[in-house]
Order: structure tokens, then sequence, then C-alpha cells
């Protein structure tokens, strides 16, 4: 059956259906679209996005997170040594110095293109090297590296203790440096050999062995001495490093638990060390072992003699307590603070003329200064006395005057006189109470001009002049006398007529 408009209900209604199940599986894959896969995807970009964050924070941060190490060069062999540390290196020792050379690379470079380095020593009585501040700073070799390998040399010249024992030792090499913004610190550990020093099984031997009880014998005494290279005198106003010996003067007995204590009873020199206390283990029959002290003079200290006191305490081989104590005695110099002056002098002058240099000396210093006397060495200048101005007291001055006078200068290679400028120096000598020579010097310029010779030829003429003028002067009278006498005569004869 069809309705009105010619068309069949039934399909009508399947139509119907159809449009409407097509509009239901429309909104459902509508929403499909527009909730389940944006769901999905933001599960799977949380995911990723934690590893990009990580990835965009470690770019952003690489060059100040990132490290950079420092690395032996194994393979090659450089100045200094003999072998590469691959072959087994080993720091050559010469005249009691040990040469300790590390070959460092890093493959960036490093800030300042620069390493400080120091060397940490092993704090035993036994160690070979004599404890010092061992530290520097190296520049990156521009002649040995190159693109992607920055090398630094490290050298140290280790000083040996003469008194030394064969044996393998270390010692650590520390280097520190900075790359992007962080100070990194390395440590690489040498070893050395030595094989020039005494044996230390025949010390250990001597240490167990001590000799037969052959009946009562005194005890043994320690004291401290001055070594070979402790100086004569010190100046104030500096720091010294003083070789003291440790003398066990007992020929038969050795001690052990040995502490020095040191002291100076005047105010201004300071033992310049962590502690006032020196400690070591065991000192052999009739042996002796040197220590170096360090002490500060301040530049305030008088001169004269000062006594520098100590104090031991040790065990005798029975561990029986012992003491001794005494002084070293030094002599503190201070060091002359002199000034010259030289006054106004005449910066041109003529052949023959008179010149005179003023000089003033000032003694600065905590010190008297003596035989003080000033010298002109000036080309032109009549050499003649010096100047001698005798002892100058500390915070006081003395003065005088350079007697001389302008001649032609000589020329030294052909001997020719000629005048122009010239330049020399005045030279003073002083000595201290000591008798130490100083010197100190200053230059001095002027102009000599020749003699002009106008000036005697303008008196000659003025001579001349009076000579011809006297002359004259005669004629006129001799005229003058001759006349009268005419006239006279005549007046005679007329009066006689």
């Amino acid at each position: 059956m069809r309705d009105r408009r010619g068309e069949d209900p039934v399909n009508d209604n399947t139509f119907r259906k159809t449009k409407r199940l097509n509009l239901v599986i429309s909104i459902l894959s509508f929403l499909f679209i527009a909730f389940l896969l944006p769901l999905n995807k933001g599960i799977r970009t949380f995911a990723d996005g934690i590893n990009n964050d990580n990835q965009t924070a470690t770019a952003g941060d690489a060059e100040k997170n990132s490290e950079v190490y420092l690395s032996v060069d194994v393979h090659n062999k450089y100045d200094g040594m003999t072998t590469s540390y691959e072959q087994g290196y080993l720091p050559l020792i010469n005249s009691g110095v040990m040469t300790v050379i590390v070959p460092l690379y890093t493959e960036k470079a490093l800030t300042g293109d620069e390493i400080t380095a120091s060397v940490k020593l092993q704090n035993d009585d036994l160690y070979p090297v004599v404890g010092k501040n061992y530290m520097r700073s190296f520049r990156r070799d521009e002649k040995l590296s190159e693109t992607g390998r920055n090398l630094y040399l490290i050298r140290f010249d280790l000083e040996l203790k003469d008194e030394r024992y064969n044996g393998s030792y270390i010692a650590t090499v520390e280097c520190s440096y900075r790359y992007g913004g962080r100070k990194m610190t390395e440590g690489f550990p040498i070893s050395f050999v030595i094989t020039d020093g005494k044996d230390k099984n025949a010390m250990d031997k001597e240490r167990i062995e001590e000799p037969e009880d052959s009946g009562p014998t005194s005890e043994p005494k320690l004291i401290l001495k001055k070594g070979d290279g402790f100086p004569e005198r010190l100046d104030a106003g500096k720091t010294y490093e003083l070789e003291t010996i440790l003398q066990n003067l007992s020929s038969i007995k050795s001690v052990q638990n040995i502490t020095i204590t040191l002291s100076c009873d005047t105010k201004g020199i300071i033992l310049d060390e962590d502690s006032s206390l020196v400690y070591i283990d065991w000192l052999g029959a009739a042996d002796s072992k040197s220590i170096m002290l360090k002490y500060r003079i301040k530049d305030n200290v008088p001169e004269g003699s000062y006594s520098l006191r100590y104090s031991i305490s040790y065990d005798n081989p029975d561990a029986l307590s012992l003491n001794s104590s005494g002084e070293i005695a030094i002599e503190v110099a201070q060091t002359p603070e002199v000034i010259m002056e030289v006054g106004d002098y005449p910066t041109e002058v003529e052949a023959g003329d008179k010149v005179i240099i003023p000089v003033q000396i000032i003694n600065k210093g905590r010190c008297r200064v003596c035989n003080v006397e000033c010298f002109y060495d000036v080309p032109g200048l009549k050499q003649k006395n010096s100047l001698y101005l005798a002892d100058i007291e500390m915070n006081s001055s003395a003065a005088g005057e350079i007697k001389t006078y302008a001649t032609a200068i000589v020329d030294e290679d052909s001997g020719v006189s000629k005048y122009g400028v010239t330049e020399g120096i005045i030279r003073m000598t002083y000595e201290d109470e000591s008798g130490m020579v100083y010197e100190l010097s200053d230059t001095i310029r002027l102009k000599i001009n020749e003699l002009k010779v106008e000036v005697k030829t303008k008196e000659k003429d003025e001579k001349g002049k009076i000579t011809k003028q006297l002359i004259w002067g005669i004629i006129i009278v001799i005229v003058v006398m001759t006349l009268l006498i005419t006239m006279s005569h005549f007046w005679d004869i007329n009066r006689t007529k």
C-alpha cells in the first residue's frame, strides 16, 4: 500500500531506522575521537614528557653539571723523564734533588687554562723529602697541546734530606682546577725509590741491639746546635728557615721519645711554626738529626745578640726520663735605610767656573750608619777630594758640599777635548755596624761652555784706550809748558827793551 505521495510506508520506516542508526554511530565515533584518543595520547605524552623534561634540564645545565677529569699521559716521555709511565716511570734524583714530572691532559679547556698543584708528603721522620710547602700554578702548554688534548706538564723539584734511607716511598701530587664554575681536585700518587741513602735494615738492627751492659755508664745528653747553613746574622723584617742539629753526645746509648720545646724571651722574634714542640721517636748513640726551624724577625727588633731557648725531654733505653736545656745565640741586624738627596747645582757653567753640589744624607733606619762618604764621577768636573760625613745616627741627617770646577770634556775614545752637555753620578758609600758596605748613587747633568775670549779682548781694548789717553795727556802738558816758556821768554825780552 502506498500513501498519498505514492511512497511505500514499509520502505520508509526502514530508511528512517537506518538513518537513526547511522546518526548514533556517528555520535559514538565522535565521542571516541573526542575523548578516548586524546586521553590515550595524553597518557603517552605524560610519559614522554618526563623524558623530555629530563632531557631539557640536562641540556640546559650540561656545561654546569658536566665534569672534566685529568688524565695522566702514560704513553709519552717528556723532558726530564727517562721512561714513560707505562714503561715504569721513576723520578730522577740528582745532587740531593728529586724531580717529579706528571704530564696531565684534558679533552676540554679548563677555566683560565691553569692548574694549581701541590705535593702532599708523608709525616714520618724516615720520609726522605724535606718538609716544605710545595705549591705552584701551571699553565696549559701551548707547544705540546693540540685540539681536544690540553696538556699541563706538572713539575716539582723536591729537596731530599741529607740523612735518608733506601727504600720505596710515595708522594701525592694534588691538582685543583676550575671548569664550568666548579672547583675540582684530584690526587695522583707517585712512587719513587731512594738508592743513595743509608741501609734502613741496618738502622732497625741498631735500634734493637743496644750495647751489652759493661757496668755503670753516664746517661745520654742531647743538645741542639746550629747547622752548617745557619746564617751569621739575621736581618730584622725577614723570615728565616734555620737549620739546627739535634746531637746525642752519648757514644753508647740511644734515646727515644724525644720532645723539644722552643721559646724566645724577646718580643718580635717569633717561631713561625704550627707548634712550639718538635717530636722525634728515636736517636741512635752518637747520632745527629737535622731539624729545620722557621723564625720570623719583626722589623722593630733592635740590633744585638739574642737567644733561642730550648728544653729537651727524652728517655734512655731503660725508659728513664731525662731532660736537657740550652740556648742558641743569634745576632739580629737592622738593615740600614738611607736616603741621599742632591741639592740645587748650576746646570750651565763655563770652563774654569767653580761648581758646588750640595748633598744631604738622611738616616731613616733603626741603626747607625758609619763612614759615610760621597764621591763624584762627572766628565768635565775636575776630580778633587771626596765629601766625608763620618757616622750618622738613626733618625738623623748630615749635609755637606762637593766643591770642584769645570774643565773641558775629554772624550774617552779619541782624547779630544770638547764642550757641551755632560752627565755623571754622585756616589755615596756607607757601612752598617757590622762592617757591611752599601752604596747609593744619583745622576747629575749640566752643560759646560767654552770660556768666552771676547771678554779678555774687551779688557785689552780698555787698557789700550787708557794708555792712549795717558799719552795724549802727556803731549798736551808738554805743549802747554812749551807755550808758557816761550811766552815768558818773549815777555822778558819786551820788558828789557
